[in-house]
């Protein structure tokens, strides 16, 4: 009657405006209500009024909440393939940028370039390279910072994968975009693993393969990426840590023109003429002595215990 079709019509607005504060309004043909059960209702109770007006409320946020986690999802899908299927291409190589992650205090780029194997075009072939860009969160959007890449020790091992802000990176990001490179044969680039080798084929032939994973080809390979991330051919600056530091000099010898500034953790080697291994370990020999002066004299009784240490270790 009249006054049933009231109350019907009062409980669709109703379902409405809880569909509305889910943030999208639906139509009642959006509910999990069939029509027919609408255009014929049985409820004659107040109570039954409340059950009917309490299931519209509940089906209309629910499917509201999961249409719109349907929609991110997708959003996020599509960016993803959109991301792997057109890469820019810059400098001759293929530029994908990944998702953009955030942890306490960062903000995380993946970036993936598609680099020759062989520079010199001898060998056929490509291989990819990863780097994940840092940046401050409160300095996410300030493209202007320069950029200061960091070069791993090792060799073989991939660069850090930081979950939150701290250590020397903290201060790094402060002044730079860190990006955090995973030299060719590492981590999410292409890997040199033993499995990979036996598809290569004989020894000599992987002899062939491994010599482009050596620290002229990194340094090309970061001449490339720093052309795609830098279009303007802005300099950028390393911070180059133990395997790094070498990395860095052949840097500085083969493409000193991309630098801003080289800072070193470690793995310098002679740099002037006539500075020979027995010159290098005299010298560390002399600093080795006083540092050891100064620790049995903070230390005195560990002199005895080191001793026996080094005569049991000789008679072994």
């Amino acid at each position: 009657d009249e006054q049933q079709k009231k109350r019907i019509h009062s409980m669709l607005s109703l379902a409405q405006v809880v569909s509305g504060f889910a943030g999208v309004i639906r139509r009642p043909k959006d509910t999990f209500l069939s029509h027919r059960a609408l255009r014929a209702p049985t409820y004659s109770s107040l109570a039954s009024t409340r059950q009917l007006s309490q299931q519209l409320r509940f089906n209309s946020f629910t499917t509201a909440v999961r249409k719109q986690a349907v929609r991110r999802s997708s959003e996020r899908s599509l960016q993803v393939h959109m991301a792997k299927a057109f890469g820019t291409t810059c400098a001759g190589v293929v530029h994908e940028v990944g998702p953009t992650v955030k942890v306490p205090g960062l903000t995380l780029i993946d970036h993936t370039f598609e680099v020759p194997l062989d520079h010199s075009g001898a060998m056929p072939g490509t291989i990819k390279v990863f780097a994940r860009e840092v940046r401050a969160t409160s300095k996410a959007e300030d493209a202007s910072l320069p950029c200061l890449v960091y070069l791993q020790g090792g060799p073989g091992f991939e660069s850090p994968r930081p979950d939150a802000a701290g250590g020397w990176l903290s201060a790094a990001v402060e002044k730079f975009r860190v990006i955090l490179l995973d030299q060719r044969g590492t981590g999410r680039s292409t890997p040199v693993t033993a499995a990979a080798m036996l598809n290569i084929g004989p020894p000599a032939d992987q002899a062939a393969y491994l010599q482009h994973f050596r620290a002229d080809s990194i340094v090309k390979d970061a001449e490339l990426i720093r052309a795609c991330m830098l279009p303007n051919g802005d300099k950028w600056s390393t911070l180059g840590q133990s395997f790094g530091g070498f990395c860095t000099l052949t840097y500085l010898s083969f493409a000193p023109q991309g630098l801003e500034r080289c800072l070193l953790t470690g793995g310098l080697g002679p740099v002037t003429n006539g500075c020979s291994a027995d010159k290098v370990y005299s010298a560390v020999s002399k600093r080795v002595l006083t540092q050891n002066k100064r620790y049995y004299e903070r230390f005195p009784l560990d002199a005895e215990l080191i001793g026996r240490i080094v005569n049991f270790i000789e008679k072994e």
